[in-house]
């Protein structure tokens, strides 16, 4: 296991509730980014491994945020065509990375969002803002913002109650230190 898998399975992995595919999904994602996050850590030392993996998640989520943008058009014209020659039925098993890649990078990032306690009005707004834009693509089989929404901020809750745990756990430690010197 990678540092970056690891540092992530500390900020609430484990606790995703995700279907087989997306756990594919998610642990290609990692697997790719996993040299580069090894690379910042060298480069910075000092900083705690969950502040490099949010900015790590913000960046990779921003890259693909934007390629799902710059592909839509020309993706929703190949998915009409499709369905107009082989069938809305055929059509259906055309799929893209460009939008799975941006769920799975989306997920990880809420899910770090929550860990280090980012505002939850920011992260709704971003939850808002992917989810309508995923719905209102051709290539997406799930129309509804609201199903995106809710996966998104249980990623970001799942964070949230990673980093209580943590903070349940270090405390208990820290008392008992205190109490075995007092």
């Amino acid at each position: 296991m990678t540092d970056f898998h690891h540092t992530l399975r500390t900020m609430g992995l484990p606790l995703l509730e995700l279907t087989e595919s997306e756990q594919q999904q998610i642990i290609q994602l990692i697997d790719h980014q996993a040299s580069f996050f090894a690379k910042v850590v060298q480069q910075k030392p000092d900083k705690p491994r969950h502040d490099l993996v949010l900015g790590l998640l913000t960046k990779c989520h921003q890259e693909s945020l934007a390629n799902f943008q710059a592909t839509q058009a020309t993706l929703s014209r190949v998915q009409s065509v499709f369905e107009e020659t082989i069938g809305p039925t055929q059509a259906l098993k055309f799929t893209t990375t460009s939008a799975s890649d941006v769920r799975g990078y989306a997920t990880l990032w809420f899910m770090a969002q929550g860990y280090t306690g980012i505002d939850f009005s920011y992260a709704n707004d971003h939850a808002n803002d992917i989810a309508t834009l995923l719905a209102a693509s051709a290539v997406v089989r799930e129309n509804d913002p609201s199903v995106f929404r809710t996966g998104l901020m249980q990623a970001y809750y799942a964070g949230r109650q990673a980093a209580a745990s943590k903070r349940q756990t270090g405390s208990g430690f820290l008392n008992q230190l205190k109490r075995l010197f007092s």
